[in-house]
């Protein structure tokens, strides 16, 4: 259990990775009423607590990696503004989620949903929400709905899975320069899925993107070729055009938007 201190109500942020936690207080809102940010990765929790929904200054939670199998309906209330699910077996989220309305940020990558609540579409401040290996089968066309929604992950879900199957890589032309696999080029941008370089290479600018070697939040790099792939085979102007791909790594060797942030 948690340790006993006499006074923890100026307390905002607790993180408690790997402890072999699988409940909380009852009194977790008296003890930290000002509790904002709550992390609980690889731990033992089977389900989301209910005790969270009643910390009244909580924004930021995170239960990554418990192998938690569901969500407690009134563990969702409307304070909370980010959700870290990641690496469990949820199978459903309950229809609560609707009342969440300041929810920014949705991580479920790496669970077993097969649907979506009808009330996501309630989520008006969403930007991102991570959905990758799960076990949806239809798109969650509802997602189009929201207003504010940015980045959406849906790779390895049945419904996409044949989809960029059929989009082949190995189609894509090997460009063959050394130049192109500098790491010394300025960084563009990096994440979790690799790293993007500004690169000056046949007397212009263009952007290669470098991928992690590992499964990511959003999918594997395979998906992210994959789907770069089909949308190039689009030829629309709208988006960005893919040159090819660097010989001895993958990079992908994309167009570089210049005056763009």
């Amino acid at each position: 259990g948690l340790p006993s201190v006499a006074d923890l109500s100026a307390l905002t942020k607790l993180n408690l990775p790997g402890c072999d936690l699988s409940e909380l207080p009852s009194a977790l809102p008296d003890i930290l009423p000002n509790l904002s940010i709550l992390f609980c990765p690889k731990n033992n929790f089977r389900e989301l607590p209910e005790i969270i929904g009643k910390c009244p200054n909580l924004q930021m939670v995170s239960f990554k990696d418990n192998g938690m199998k569901s969500i407690h309906p009134e563990s969702l209330q409307p304070q909370l503004r980010w959700l870290i699910l990641t690496g469990n077996n949820i199978k459903s989220i309950p229809e609560t989620i609707g009342r969440c309305k300041k929810l920014q940020k949705f991580m479920l990558s790496g669970n077993s949903l097969t649907t979506l609540p009808k009330s996501i579409v309630e989520l008006s401040n969403l930007e991102l929400i991570r959905l990758a290996c799960n076990n949806l089968s239809e798109p969650p066309v509802e997602l189009l709905r929201l207003p504010n929604l940015r980045w959406v992950a849906l790779a390895q879900n049945p419904f996409i899975v044949g989809m960029t199957e059929k989009c082949k890589t190995d189609d894509l032309e090997y460009l063959d320069d050394v130049v192109l696999e500098d790491a010394k080029w300025p960084v563009l941008g990096a994440g979790a899925g690799g790293i993007t370089r500004k690169v000056s290479w046949n007397d212009k600018d263009v952007a290669v993107k470098t991928f992690a070697g590992e499964l990511t939040s959003d999918g594997s790099p395979q998906d992210e070729k994959a789907i770069s792939v089909a949308a190039a085979s689009l030829k629309d102007s709208s988006l960005i055009y893919l040159l090819g791909q660097t010989k001895t790594t993958g990079s992908l060797v994309m167009e570089f938007l210049d005056g763009f942030e």
